[in-house]
């Protein structure tokens, strides 16, 4: 990346942090005393707490991956337009309940992606397509969703996702009423990418979950936004989850 330096080619720069907090201007040439001292004194600490040997490979960096990485709060509300990185957002291994609401009611030709997070490597997404409201998630093995037709007249669609060691239990309502369910038959994954993926509302990146819908097809122009409320984290096998989203990498 520009800018970025390996610890071979690195240098030391010196900034007054009170009279210059932006770290604009570099001091190291004229005071060239001061700043061997603070190096000789990080060096010092360095040693007197653990910090050597220091590695800036990828492979010493991914295996000081903290996973799950994310925060684990419960409720989240989202407008369209929005877009979360995974660190921030709500994470669905532990079941999950999520509302779409519309401030008209929808018709049968409604289409367009309401919330999506990952691609067809890993990933979920919610969206309308045929008259229907799919929610699907890809991983190893390809995507596999669930759905229901849409009556007419709703100006809410709910999810909501029962999670288990082996599977995804899903229910899909409009207005509260159940309209579909069914199991996806795999896990939810606790993280879906080693960097974490981006979760955008009310349309889509490049890369889909699924063929199933174009990406570039925003939600409706009367989608307000979307509530998600997530369960507690199960339990982690963090080796396991290393293997996982590395897989695709």
């Amino acid at each position: 990346m520009t800018g970025s330096h390996d610890f071979a080619t690195d240098r030391w720069s010196l900034f007054d942090t009170v009279t210059d907090p932006t770290e604009t201007t570099d001091l190291s040439a004229e005071h060239p005393e001061l700043l061997a001292d603070l190096v000789r004194r990080w060096f010092a600490e360095a040693e007197a707490n653990g910090v050597f040997p220091l590695d800036d490979g990828a492979a010493n960096r991914i295996t000081h991956l903290r996973v799950p990485w994310t925060a684990w709060r419960s409720e989240f509300v989202f407008a369209p337009g929005d877009r979360i990185h995974e660190v921030s957002g709500p994470n669905l291994a532990g079941g999950f309940r999520m509302v779409a609401v519309f401030d008209d009611a929808l018709d049968e030709s409604a289409t367009g992606v309401l919330a999506e997070q990952g691609d067809w490597n890993a990933g979920w997404a919610m969206y309308l397509a045929d008259g229907e409201l799919r929610w699907v998630m890809a991983g190893f093995g390809g995507p596999v969703e669930v759905s229901a037709a849409i009556p007419a007249g709703t100006t809410a669609l709910g999810v909501q996702g029962t999670a288990s060691p082996e599977d995804l239990e899903l229910v899909l309502s409009a207005d509260g009423a159940r309209i579909g369910e069914g199991p996806l038959g795999r896990p939810v994954p606790i993280a879906w990418a080693p960097d974490g993926a981006f979760l955008t509302v009310g349309y889509g990146r490049p890369f889909p979950v699924t063929e199933r819908y174009d990406p570039a097809d925003e939600a409706p122009g009367s989608f307000v936004g979307l509530s998600v409320v997530t369960g507690a984290p199960p339990p982690l096998d963090l080796e396991a989850e290393l293997e996982r989203v590395m897989r695709h990498q």
